[in-house]
């Protein structure tokens, strides 16, 4: 009985590690595998501790939410109210992927699953075809961007002067911080990094042509884009460079593709 409560625990541990791994991903946060390998422990531990003692109590479906809540909130190390919710539903979102891959390779293929060997290979199938999954799915979203949607107006307010762009949603922009998109602009006005003083900032890893570099990007609310339809206000990081973007001079901001999906009425993640 004791070899048999381990292999539930240990199985237990390896699937939530890959479930959570898989939702701080899609989230494109920061991740942290000792507080997921800590969260997973904890939730194996809950159904190890129910199966020992038999308390059917905790198999209720309040005290398995409650049990999500705090794994979570584990998890996450960049601890903001909406992308903690967020993280809720989409972890539930990768739970069902992994649960109905890991049944349908058991059933289509027949395959015995009472060797825990066996049971440990089918989990490694069901982590790398629920990441071909999730990956296709984020690319049919990226696909329904139309070509006319791709560039915006920007508007900064900076200390007291506003600052006009041409931003480009790039699809490939998926850079996320302390649970902000960050947005790369050109430095139009070099009196512009002076009024950015009195904002917060943080710092960003950026990987260019295997170049990782740290760079500063400063909170700015309520940035107002638009196109001919319509105007969004977001909050988000931007990074000012001393550099050209385009070399057509078509647009000098680089906005962030989560914007479109998150704010600007895209497909919502």
């Amino acid at each position: 009985m004791n070899i048999y409560l381990e292999c539930i625990f240990l199985e237990n541990v390896i699937m939530d590690f890959v479930i959570i791994r898989e939702t701080l991903d899609i989230l494109r946060l920061r991740v942290n595998n000792k507080r997921i390998i800590l969260a997973s422990i904890l939730s194996s531990l809950y159904v190890t501790i129910m199966l020992l003692f038999k308390i059917l109590e905790m198999d209720f479906v309040i005290s398995k939410l409650l049990l999500v809540l705090v794994i979570m909130y584990i998890s996450i190390e960049e601890y903001y109210v909406k992308i903690y919710l967020k993280s809720i539903l989409i972890f539930f979102m990768v739970s069902f992927i992994n649960v109905g891959i890991y049944a349908g390779i058991s059933n289509i293929f027949n395959i015995p699953v009472s060797s825990a060997v066996v049971r440990a290979l089918v989990y490694i199938a069901t982590y790398y075809l629920s990441k071909i999954i999730i990956s296709r799915l984020w690319q049919m979203y990226k696909m329904e961007l139309n070509k006319n949607e791709l560039n915006y107006t920007v508007e900064l307010n900076i200390g007291d002067k506003t600052y006009f762009y041409s931003g480009f949603l790039d699809t490939g922009n998926t850079v996320c911080c302390c649970g902000m998109p960050v947005i790369f602009a050109e430095v139009i006005d070099e009196k512009m990094l002076q009024g950015l003083e009195k904002n917060k900032s943080f710092n960003v890893k950026t990987v260019t042509l295997g170049n990782v570099c740290t760079k500063t990007a400063y909170i700015l609310e309520d940035i107002k884009i638009s196109n001919k339809k319509q105007t969004w206000f977001v909050n988000a990081g931007v990074v000012f460079e001393k550099r050209q973007f385009s070399k057509t001079n078509n647009y000098n901001m680089i906005l962030n593709y989560i914007l479109y999906t998150d704010s600007m009425g895209g497909i919502k993640i």
